[in-house]
């Protein structure tokens, strides 16, 4: 899906959206390009364009099966990165941002599964140092399909999962055929409705009193994280699909 389209996506969420993020001038794209050496992919100049210098309220992101409270996906950040790094990443990288849960670990674009629209990775790479010869000095994990991906999931656990306080988190211990599939046909029987921003690896799902988000990826086992009004509802919800998807044990939170 288109990152413009997106955006009209989290603005029906939240209104005020639009009037809170603030973009990046061409000039400031251009400086972050001198410094890499190359023109960043098209889906992160849109992003810089509308929401380089403020996210407009997303404090979380869901990246690869996990919420990050503490990520920055600030175009200062990644200019001071940019500055300092004493080497660049590989060319099919591209530095969008920082997880601060993990000094080590930057969430980049990586070019290479598709260059039209770039994956989003969590990369763990040292840049004060070269990679010694022969090796590539970093560990790559998927996050999402695409940064369209990744800040509409950072817009539904920041402005839709806090409409609802118990949380439930369910997990499989391997990969799942038809894991989404199967998920998808379930919460639709449950009364969830399926959010049209959903594609990628994550879907999106809500009804009057819970919200779901269900992912899965080539590495990570199908994982749905529920938020419910109450602990009663986040129960029912939660027996439904231990019952119907095969899950065993689940984490549940007020």
């Amino acid at each position: 899906m288109k990152f413009e389209k997106i955006l009209d996506h989290i603005t029906a969420m939240r209104p005020q959206f639009r009037d809170e993020i603030r973009g990046c001038s061409e000039e400031e794209i251009a400086t972050l390009e001198k410094i890499i050496g190359r023109a960043v992919p098209g889906d992160y100049r849109t992003f810089l364009t509308f929401m380089g210098h403020d996210t407009g309220g997303i404090t979380a992101l869901h990246a690869g099966g996990f919420v990050a409270s503490h990520m920055h996906l600030s175009f200062d950040k990644v200019l001071k990165i940019e500055k300092k790094a004493k080497h660049r990443l590989p060319s099919r990288f591209t530095l969008v941002g920082e997880i601060l849960e993990d000094p080590f670990e930057s969430l980049c674009l990586d070019t290479e599964p598709s260059a039209a629209e770039p994956h989003v990775v969590r990369l763990s790479i040292s840049r004060s140092s070269a990679p010694k010869p022969g090796k590539e000095g970093f560990s790559r994990y998927e996050a999402a399909q695409s940064l369209a991906e990744l800040v509409f999931a950072g817009a539904f656990v920041s402005f839709v999962f806090p409409r609802h306080p118990v949380e439930a988190i369910l997990e499989h211990a391997e990969p799942q055929a038809d894991g989404p599939r199967a998920a998808d046909k379930l919460l639709r029987r449950m009364e969830f409705t399926p959010h049209p921003a959903s594609g990628g690896w994550s879907a999106f799902y809500h009804r009057p009193n819970a919200a779901a988000l269900v992912y899965q990826n080539s590495r990570v086992p199908l994982h749905i994280r529920v938020r419910a009004q109450t602990v009663s509802v986040a129960r029912q919800l939660v027996a439904m699909l231990e019952e119907h998807l095969g899950f065993v044990g689940s984490r549940l939170r007020e």
